[in-house]
């Protein structure tokens, strides 16, 4: 199932995500690189499809659950990196660390979210962050998140070397 399609499964299912996916700065997250291979938008999509069908599992709330998905990136990854400037080379490889935050904090801002969605959205990125998981939601949305990470790369270098954009050598 491509990106469009569990998009439209989202819509289809989960009336709370409406809001979200019509958001405008929720559609400047295609504009954001992720993972070297895909961009925040088709991310975030994948990990809220993953963590419905994981909480569906463990019978927590679906919608709850999408909308915190959705959000768990929602936020502006040149503006962090730009923030910890100052740390110069290990700003990008530290944004793993900052970034839960700086979506909580933005995510809170544009919606309404219980706490369990803030928490599920500043721990996502546990253990590597000082939030752990407070609740169910909270460990389902952190395992999604690193199960889809993979086939973003992956799927994203197929296409790369299908279209024969190949990736610029590292120096």
């Amino acid at each position: 199932m491509n990106v469009e399609e569990k998009r439209a499964e989202l819509l289809r299912r989960y009336k709370e995500v409406h809001d979200v996916l019509a958001h405008p700065k929720f559609s400047d997250l295609k504009a954001q690189e992720r993972h070297f291979t895909t961009n925040t938008y088709d991310h975030s999509i994948r990990t809220a499809h993953m963590s419905t069908r994981l909480a569906r599992v463990f019978k927590i709330s679906e919608n709850d659950t999408a909308v915190a998905a959705l959000l768990h990136d929602f936020c502006d990854r040149p503006k962090i990196l730009e923030k910890h400037v100052e740390k110069s080379w290990i700003a990008n490889s530290c944004y793993m660390f900052w970034h839960p935050d700086e979506a909580s904090q933005e995510a809170a801002k544009a919606f309404s979210l219980s706490r369990e969605q803030i928490n599920a959205i500043e721990s996502h990125m546990f253990p590597f962050t000082v939030h752990m998981p407070r609740s169910r939601m909270a460990f389902v949305i952190s395992i999604a998140d690193k199960l889809v990470t993979p086939v973003d790369f992956f799927e994203g270098l197929a296409i790369r070397f299908r279209t024969k954009r190949m990736i610029a050598p590292v120096m």
